[in-house]
């Protein structure tokens, strides 16, 4: 996973935060789609070993370079038989021709060696560099949502508490009118009997 593929991740991150809806109850806050974050981090995730598997290609090419150190020998010392022909001992050009395909040997051996040396180094770094990159940005990205989650439920825990100051007012009238009731009903109704029965008197 190249540097530039990274970057645009993250501006995939970004457009989905610049896209998402405000809040209902807090308008600078937003909401976002959770799966949606969630396949873009993913597909993060699953990138990233991509880059260390091409470094690991760089050291698995160690037995071809060697191969080819071989072969460059050898060809030296084919070489070295035609063109010293009948005027050295076939001894002599063998011992040439091994002595020189030695140091040809060992130059490659020890270039194969520098190589898988810078190889393994360079794949560490960007190993370390992409896992350290990803993980900065999951970080920022967990500490987003649970502000954004805390703001929400702080919302609606204010929304509870009005909602249960509402009903206990709601019951406190209730038991007013209910207790005015009750002493209207205990009241004495005065009826025409009760007229009459005070005239005689």
């Amino acid at each position: 996973m190249s540097e530039k593929y990274l970057h645009e991740m993250i501006d995939d991150i970004e457009i989905l935060i610049d896209e998402a809806k405000p809040a209902r109850f807090n308008p600078g806050k937003v909401v976002i789609d959770r799966d949606v974050l969630i396949t873009v981090i993913e597909e993060l995730r699953k990138q990233i070993p991509g880059e260390v598997e091409r470094s690991h290609k760089v050291m698995m090419n160690k037995d071809a370079i060697l191969e080819d150190a071989r072969i460059k020998a050898q060809n030296i010392v084919d070489q070295a038989a035609r063109e010293a022909g009948e005027l050295i001992d076939e001894n002599e050009i063998v011992e040439m021709a091994k002595m020189r395909a030695k140091e040809m040997e060992e130059a490659a051996l020890n270039h194969a060696n520098d190589v898988i040396h810078n190889a393994n180094e360079e794949a560490e770094q960007v190993r370390y560099g992409a896992l350290q990159y990803t993980c900065d940005i999951m970080e920022d990205v967990q500490d987003y949502i649970t502000k954004v989650k805390e703001g929400q439920r702080s919302l609606f825990d204010q929304l509870l508490s009005t909602l249960d100051s509402d009903i206990e007012s709601i019951s406190t009238n209730y038991e007013e009118i209910r207790q005015q009731l009750d002493g209207a009903s205990r009241t004495k109704v005065r009826t025409a009997e009760d007229f009459v029965s005070q005239e005689e008197e």
